[in-house]
């Protein structure tokens, strides 16, 4: 799951294609459509992490997921 953060608060009706972010306005919508999430595989890191020694992160193995929620005042 990843957050969008969006131009303006609150809810609102995605009306057209650039409001919406759609197609050639992804970047220039009211939202973030990609979120937050940094996904590497789609971008092309294949064996960040995964079964085996032969990833970054071999998941048989422990490893630990930190996660930070950054507030107003930067805390």
């Amino acid at each position: 799951m990843a957050t969008h953060t969006c131009k303006n608060p609150g809810l609102f009706e995605c009306k057209d294609d650039f409001n919406c972010g759609r197609g050639s306005n992804r970047n220039k919508g009211q939202c973030d459509m990609d979120g937050v999430s940094t996904n590497p595989y789609r971008n092309g890191k294949k064996d960040l992490y995964g079964p085996g020694a032969n990833f970054a992160i071999d998941t048989r193995r422990t490893f630990t997921v930190k996660t930070q929620f950054i507030t107003d005042n930067g805390q």
